[in-house]
């Protein structure tokens, strides 16, 4: 079954390139299968913070794997655009004529792209209707580092360092007047919830119904991994998904952040 070799990536491995957002569509279609689409919050805020009145650009932070440049291509699609991201995509929103620009990872951009894309940052931040607005995916220490390095001597880009600071430590999304962008820490968030959907998204692809032909342990029921699906699929106060939740729970309780991609392995 190819669904098992394409799960089988998502595995704590040296290859599991699965793992990483920009892999998973192009896994996806080389195995034929559909990918593990994972519920997100966000989506629909950004579009509206893009095209909105004025339009607002978006900064994506949070540890690695917590569903950052996932969230970006969802929101790149919901314009009407690609369904993959490059380093740097620009798109022009059909709706508004607006200039999107999408930066994947700012750590994967060059100095020098830095040194052109930071300033023209900070002329949309500080616009208050831009027609130039961005999304962009970055940790907190490479936002606070690239900003620093490459704002050059303005003053709103000092102002716009300290605000990134203060957002960052209050865990608050919406700077103070008049400055026109947002920050979603999405390593805030407890995924709790989101395991329930994950484990649904597993053990009920579609395509479990390739399993069985011509398979002798499968034809006899003693196939490990079918057996586990089955105990993933209980829900209940002893269940394992139960227990599983209870896990993510406790971690988040006691600040140890579990990110999208060490639940899904």
């Amino acid at each position: 079954n190819a669904l098992v070799d394409f799960l089988a990536a998502y595995g704590p491995t040296s290859d599991g390139n699965n793992m990483y957002d920009e892999f998973v569509v192009e896994a996806a279609a080389r195995a034929g299968v559909e990918p593990i689409s994972i519920p997100e919050g966000h989506s629909s805020q950004i579009v509206g913070d893009l095209r909105g009145s004025p339009a607002r650009s978006v900064v994506l932070t949070g540890t690695a794997g917590d569903g950052k440049t996932y969230t970006a291509r969802k929101v790149l699609e919901a314009l009407g655009g690609p369904a993959t991201l490059k380093d740097i995509t620009p798109f022009t929103d059909p709706e508004t004529g607006r200039s999107i620009i999408f930066i994947k990872d700012m750590s994967e951009v060059t100095a020098s792209e830095k040194s052109s894309l930071v300033p023209r940052m900070i002329a949309s931040f500080t616009d208050p209707d831009p027609r130039e607005v961005f999304v962009f995916c970055v940790n907190d220490g490479h936002l606070l580092r690239s900003w620093e390095e490459h704002m050059g001597a303005s003053a709103a880009g000092r102002d716009i360092l300290t605000i990134f600071r203060e957002l960052l430590r209050d865990d608050k999304e919406v700077p103070p007047a008049p400055y026109s962008f947002r920050l979603v820490n999405m390593s805030r968030t407890s995924h709790a919830s989101t395991i329930n959907a994950i484990i649904d998204q597993i053990c009920n692809h579609p395509r479990w119904k390739d399993c069985g032909s011509g398979c002798e342990t499968g034809a006899q029921g003693r196939c490990p991994i079918q057996i586990n699906r089955q105990i993933l699929l209980e829900d209940g106060d002893a269940s394992m998904r139960t227990r599983l939740r209870a896990l993510v729970e406790i971690s988040a309780a006691d600040e140890r952040h579990l990110s999208i991609r060490q639940i899904i392995i």
